[in-house]
């Protein structure tokens, strides 16, 4: 879902995108994030919100009883409970990110045309690397979507059946892989990202590699140190070169060569 968000205004404001997403947001959104999922997991089940008669499961259970005869962990729901919980967390999301990427399809085939349009007939690569782009930002979306909906959608709509309509006991088996199935998009993501994102891997590249801003800086640091001693070693040649020159030039004025000796011929002594 924050994503999502990322994405649509860095489509449909591209110009503003800087100033709002910064560092401060971002991580205020991410404690958000957390802090929402958090509360929506645990605080309805230990105040008692998910079952009918708005009681605290298992509270009477002592330490160690859960192993005894006649002891069973089962969690328990109300109606309101799964309506609140399957809207709130997967229906409402889903509806939003479909809007939001519906936006910033719409806005890519706008920015597509207006290329097209503007780009003479000799310059048509430029519009054709555009096409491209598109076509790319599309598969990722409908990547990225796509594996949400597959994911989670059995999911909740077994749980809010189970929750709407009593005696419905799916096999432990059906149950189980439906559950799993959910797990696996949070293990999908960070391989669909990368797999069509640039920034992703290069973000990811800087993680596994340890290459933090501190390290970017001490290379940065060799490559100019570098450059200054290869060019104070060019300036000390170059002056060596130099007065290497004038030695020789100062030499050959020191003596005076006659027509003969030129001609192969000795000088008579004088």
């Amino acid at each position: 879902m924050a994503i999502s968000v990322d994405r649509y205004l860095a489509i449909t404001a591209p110009l503003s995108y800087s100033r709002r997403v910064t560092r401060l947001r971002v991580t205020l959104a991410l404690i958000t994030i957390w802090a929402l999922s958090l509360a929506v997991s645990f605080v309805p089940i230990h105040l008692g919100w998910n079952t009918a008669d708005y009681r605290v499961q298992h509270s009477d259970w002592g330490m160690g009883e859960e192993d005894k005869e006649g002891y069973y962990c089962q969690f328990e729901w109300n109606n309101n409970y799964v309506l609140v919980y399957t809207f709130g967390t997967f229906y409402l999301p889903l509806l939003l990110m479909c809007g939001m990427y519906l936006c910033i399809f719409r806005v890519a085939r706008e920015q597509v045309k207006r290329i097209r349009a503007a780009t003479p007939s000799f310059a048509r690569s430029a519009s054709n690397q555009a096409i491209a782009r598109e076509h790319k930002a599309t598969v990722t979306l409908v990547a990225v979507l796509g594996a949400f909906v597959i994911c989670w959608f059995p999911y909740f709509t077994l749980f809010t059946c189970m929750g709407i309509k009593e005696n419905t006991n799916p096999p432990n088996t059906l149950n189980s892989v439906i559950l799993w199935l959910g797990y696996f998009n949070s293990a999908l993501n960070p391989i669909l990202y990368p797999a069509f994102n640039r920034d992703f891997r290069k973000a990811y590249a800087e993680l596994l590699r340890c290459r933090g801003p501190f390290r970017r800086k001490l290379q940065l640091t060799r490559v100019s140190i570098h450059k200054r001693l290869t060019f104070t070693n060019g300036q000390m040649v170059s002056q060596q070169s130099e007065k290497h020159k004038n030695t020789d030039n100062n030499g050959t004025d020191a003596k005076t060569v006659t027509p003969q000796e030129r001609n192969g011929i000795p000088s008579e002594p004088s």
